[in-house]
């Protein structure tokens, strides 16, 4: 039953390997940066390789009742393919989170500089919109205030305004 639960998360560590594996291929063939690192995913995938195959012949002599000789592999090269794969994925994924951190904080000053541009450009329309709509104000009460005191003049009797009417 031990063997058997074993077997089945080993299975299923190689199935998220190989899909992670699948995806990192598709993004180092995709991107001219990530082709850079092609040599060092090459050996971790020759690494995991190893190991995988190691792996299924350990399984195979434990499950054939050989656990003595799956044992000498196990602590023997299998662990030294192991060790190299820990290391060299290790590697890997350490210089990938470098580069997603940076690819991250990136995107932060982009979002920051957007949101600058568009705040700016926002108090600019809202600046230039006021003084239009000042100005647009301004040239209509200004001959209604010169009518209004046109007007006020002639109900009092005065007609030294009345120039202003025809303005």
């Amino acid at each position: 039953a031990v063997m058997t639960a074993c077997e089945k998360e080993i299975e299923s560590i190689a199935g998220q390997i190989t899909e992670n594996c699948k995806a990192l291929s598709e993004i180092i063939n995709a991107d001219a940066d990530a082709r850079k690192g092609q040599a060092d995913y090459d050996k971790a995938i020759a690494a995991w390789e190893d190991y995988k195959s190691f792996s299924e012949e350990i399984i195979r002599l434990s499950t054939a009742g050989k656990q003595a000789e799956a044992s000498d592999i196990m602590t023997g090269s299998a662990y030294e393919k192991y060790t190299s794969f820990r290391n060299v994925f290790s590697t890997l994924r350490d210089e990938f989170k470098v580069e997603l951190d940076s690819s991250k904080l990136a995107a932060n000053v982009c979002t920051v500089i957007i949101f600058i541009v568009i705040s700016a450009a926002g108090i600019a329309i809202a600046a230039a919109t006021t003084f239009i709509g000042k100005v647009i104000t301004d040239s209509i009460i200004e001959p209604v205030a010169q009518i209004d005191t046109a007007v006020a003049s002639l109900r009092k009797g005065e007609l030294s305004n009345v120039d202003m009417l025809t303005y």
